[in-house]
């Protein structure tokens, strides 16, 4: 007998399917269980390209532009405000993750930014 859902080897309860972070696998909401889990690593945390992040614009007299410069970069102040004094100066390189939230930071104190090769990930 053929059946499409499975059931839980400790309760016969249905399972469901779930993802949590960076595990998926089949949960039991009866034991409160995971019953079988793998790695579900999304898009953004495999992705094997080098990318490089510049600051367009920003103030160089604007202490939290400052800042978010120096927390993307790992760099001090001295040299972020030198950054935002410059015109289209690469703030940091790397994977996808780390410049989506370099990117992130530097967009949130209104520092516009550009990243090359063309970035597809969203960027809030």
């Amino acid at each position: 007998m053929s059946n499409d859902q499975p059931t839980c080897d400790s309760c016969g309860g249905q399972l469901e399917f779930r993802v949590d972070g960076s595990a998926q696998g089949w949960y039991c909401p009866s034991c409160d269980t995971w019953a079988m889990v793998t790695t579900c690593l999304s898009a953004i945390a495999t992705e094997p390209t080098v990318y490089h992040l510049f600051v367009v614009n920003g103030d160089p007299d604007n202490i939290e532009q400052m800042k978010a410069v120096s927390a993307a970069s790992a760099r001090n102040l001295i040299w972020s405000k030198k950054t935002l004094s410059s015109v289209d100066t690469e703030v940091v390189a790397g994977r996808a993750p780390e410049i989506a939230k370099a990117a992130e930071q530097l967009r949130a104190s209104g520092i516009s930014i550009r990243i090359e090769p063309e970035f597809p990930y969203a960027i809030s």
